[in-house]
């Protein structure tokens, strides 16, 4: 059963984005560094390559170390000082090779390593590895963390990216009803004008109409006052005020149509304002729900299993070879997951005597090579499957034996040759 919520493919590409920020960041250090007098910078490491053989845990590491240097190509002078010129960073490396065999102890303090090589890189080293089985509780722990913190900073990054687009409608929308609000200030403007102007243009179409014809006035004024009480000039005087009043029709309506326009791009922040409001609490949700999923990983996190528990389950004969050296005296039943057969054996050291039996997975033994190398389960690591029955004297040994081949019938089904020992 897989001991991570993670696939071993996300972990990699998670280490590989770490690294890649990582090396970034290194170079936006050199470019800052470019105009300072700093001859060279400290040597930092690589991992080239992590080569584990999972039937021996023996687990072959490649580093590079890198050197940033400068030299100097010139010198200048400047009020009789001379001041060196550099050269743009040039770059040494060399390879170191270590070997560390990974036994779940030795994986479980990976990162308290005393190789400061092998410490500063233990987390990398095992995001290396094939299968989560090989993750230790503590690379489990900063694994998930690593992991929660990436998906919370992308829902962060997308309830970012969606304030920006809201921001963005939002200022054009503000941008238009300012507009539309200088305009309309100015159309009030104009209409008040246009009021007072018709106030004045229907005082005169009324003074008109009232006025008494007067032909001694319109003597003395040479026509004036006759002009001013003509048809003529209260027609054009009416058609002026008809005029003002289509003007100010058309203003209003022009009014009108920018405070409508005005209400629908409120409407539309409001309605953006929700988008984002609803897009919040949508991602504050899922990061709660990350924090959560993460708080149940970080509960069910269990360290590797340093030496074989004496209990009644097998365990796969892989995971033995990730346990510390224990001297048990008993039985053992190996059992072909594939066809179903057992073989029943005895020992005073039954840890040695399965590792005469196999290197790791792979049959030392004749009696379970041909079934092995012509398997065709998916996995052959899982292929085999260990009990061991822990005996005190030599008369139980051979009592437990004879009846677990009894009952695996490993005698007549299976890879024993005898009954046990008499």
């Amino acid at each position: 059963m897989s001991r991570s919520f993670i696939t071993v493919n996300t972990v990699r590409r998670m280490y590989s984005y770490i690294k890649d920020c990582e090396a970034e960041k290194r170079l936006d250090s050199l470019n800052d560094l470019a105009q300072s007098e700093r001859k060279e910078l400290r040597p930092y490491f690589k991992l080239i390559s992590v080569k584990f053989d999972s039937e021996t845990r023996i687990t072959k590491l490649e580093f590079c170390q890198i050197h940033y240097y400068r030299t100097i190509d010139r010198y200048v002078t400047r009020n009789y000082v001379r001041y060196p010129i550099y050269s743009s960073w040039k770059v040494k490396s060399k390879n170191i090779k270590k070997s560390i065999k990974l036994t779940n102890a030795e994986l479980e303090k990976l990162n308290q390593n005393e190789d400061e090589l092998i410490r500063d890189f233990a987390d990398y080293i095992i995001a290396e590895l094939p299968s989560d089985d090989f993750y230790p509780s503590w690379f489990l722990s900063d694994t998930y963390n690593k992991y929660c913190e990436l998906r919370i900073k992308a829902h962060k990054d997308e309830l970012n990216g969606v304030a920006k687009d809201v921001k963005e409608q939002i200022d054009d929308y503000d941008e238009l009803i300012e507009k539309r609000e200088e305009e309309r200030t100015n159309l009030l403007r104009l209409s008040l004008k246009i009021e007072k102007k018709s106030g004045k243009l229907n005082n005169k179409i009324i003074k008109t109409k009232n006025a008494k014809r007067s032909l001694f006035l319109s003597v003395i004024s040479f026509g004036i006052y006759a002009y001013y009480i003509s048809a003529s000039r209260l027609e054009r005087l009416n058609n002026t005020l008809l005029r003002c009043q289509n003007d100010l029709f058309d203003i209003k309506e022009r009014i009108d149509k920018l405070e409508a326009d005005n209400r629908k791009d409120n409407e539309n922040i409001n309605a953006a304002l929700k988008t984002y409001e609803d897009k919040k609490n949508e991602i504050e949700a899922r990061i709660k729900k990350e924090q959560n999923k993460l708080d149940n990983m970080l509960s069910h996190i269990d360290s590797l299993t340093d030496e074989y528990r004496e209990d009644d389950e097998f365990i796969l004969l892989k995971e033995f070879a990730g346990f510390s050296y224990k001297n048990i005296i008993g039985c053992y039943v190996i059992h072909n997951k594939e066809n179903d057969k057992y073989y029943v054996g005895q020992s005073k050291d039954v840890m040695k005597r399965l590792r005469q039996h196999f290197r790791g997975t792979v049959p030392n033994n004749v009696i379970f090579a041909e079934d092995y190398f012509s398997s065709d389960y998916e996995n052959k690591e899982n292929l085999f499957e260990v009990k061991i029955i822990p005996c005190e004297t030599k008369d139980e040994l051979d009592r437990m034996e004879r009846e677990l081949i009894e009952k695996y019938d490993s005698r007549n089904y299976g890879y024993n040759r005898t009954i046990g020992n008499s």
